[in-house]
């Protein structure tokens, strides 16, 4: 149920927040959060829960750890250290700003950053009231700033390239229909790193582009649907024809004689 699903979510935020918990970096160090964190698997204790996949959301091992990685990668780009690679999610998320999220996957994506300082850096980690928290300690900044904050705006739209889709489950009746995917428009994003000092934003620079994708949409139906656009169409029964009565013969009507040719032969312009 709902509820569970919630319960479980929560737990895989915390298991992966306390695997991030307490990690030191040298100067020059790479950190991985699929390293970090682990596959997300039952076997490594995480439990399923809602991710989003293709613009759906699907119950898999670890759902609700992008969070984590959300708010690490926020974290990280304040503290002004070097994003190796991020990549956002396939759609805009509720709780963060478009342009503003990380993404991670088991073996395919995942979000790394650099200790690009001339110190080790310490990661501490925590959960509070639901809500994940991320704290980075090391030398000051080196540039002449004292804070770093986060924007972002929305740069344009992007239009699904179809219609929606329909796919025929097998057993199901004619009557059948449920929605798989949603028909989403998506969103092109660009995000900025707002540099203060003395109480003044001094500069600001683009962080990153993002691009959330637009879905045509799925919508799943039952056999024998009049959706299903590979349905034959059925001929229709000719309508057993009627014999006409034949027509009563009627006089010719008399033309008119041809009128005689005079005068000489030529050729005409």
């Amino acid at each position: 149920d709902a509820s569970h699903g919630y319960a479980t979510r929560v737990h895989n935020i915390e298991k992966a927040t306390g695997h991030v918990n307490g990690t030191v970096l040298k100067p020059g160090d790479i950190f991985s959060m699929n390293k970090t964190i682990g596959d997300r698997t039952y076997a490594n204790g995480y439990q399923a829960g809602g991710a989003l996949v293709n613009g759906s959301t699907e119950t898999q091992a670890g759902g609700g750890v992008c969070q984590v990685a959300t708010t690490l990668y926020n974290a990280v780009v304040k503290s002004d250290l070097e994003v190796v690679y991020r990549q956002n999610h396939s759609e805009k998320l509720s709780y963060v700003e478009g342009g503003l999220d990380a993404t991670i996957n088991t073996g395919t994506i995942d979000f790394k950053f650099k200790n690009n300082t001339n110190s080790d850096i310490l990661i501490v980690g925590y959960n509070v009231n639901r809500h994940v928290y991320f704290e980075i300690y090391g030398e000051k900044f080196s540039g002449d700033f004292d804070k770093i904050t986060l924007s972002s705006k929305q740069t344009g739209v992007v239009n699904p390239s179809g219609e929606m889709a329909y796919q025929v489950v097998k057993g199901k009746p004619a009557s059948y229909k449920e929605v798989k995917q949603k028909r989403k428009i998506g969103s092109t994003w660009i995000s900025y790193k707002n540099y203060w000092k003395d109480g003044k934003i001094i500069k600001t620079e683009t962080l990153a582009k993002s691009t959330y994708k637009a879905f045509n949409g799925i919508t799943l139906i039952g056999e024998g649907s009049d959706l299903d656009p590979n349905k034959p169409e059925v001929t229709p029964t000719p309508a057993a024809s009627s014999t006409a009565p034949t027509p009563t013969p009627s006089a010719p009507t008399p033309s008119a004689p041809a009128p005689s040719a005079s005068g000489s032969s030529g050729s005409g312009e």
